[in-house]
């Protein structure tokens, strides 16, 4: 209790303190709202281009793989194409499309 007493003799106003202090209601979102700013896009969005595949169809030793293929056995021609040797159409344009367990 003394060192209150002291305390409070040092600093006379600091028990007033609080009562001094002014606050300001803080205001609703709906009048805040209007003064956010839209803002831009920075740096504007880029197509996505999806990465060459590292290996399997579509990479570049997959076709080179098959080029040299085509190059030992002859070019291909339309003669010997038929719809079994083509195998059934895809079913979809995703990852795994047809290849169901």
């Amino acid at each position: 209790m003394q060192y209150a007493h002291i305390f409070l003799l040092v600093f006379p106003d600091s028990t007033n303190k609080s009562s001094q202090l002014h606050y300001q209601p803080v205001p609703k979102q709906k009048d805040l709202q209007p003064r956010i700013p839209g803002g831009r896009i920075a740096i504007p969005a880029k197509p996505y281009t999806p990465p060459a595949p590292a290996f399997g169809p579509g990479s570049v030793e997959y076709n080179r793989r098959k080029s040299h293929e085509i190059e030992r056995s002859g070019s291909p021609t339309t003669e010997h194409i038929t719809t079994e040797s083509l195998g059934p159409p895809p079913v979809g344009k995703y990852a795994g499309a047809g290849a169901y367990f």
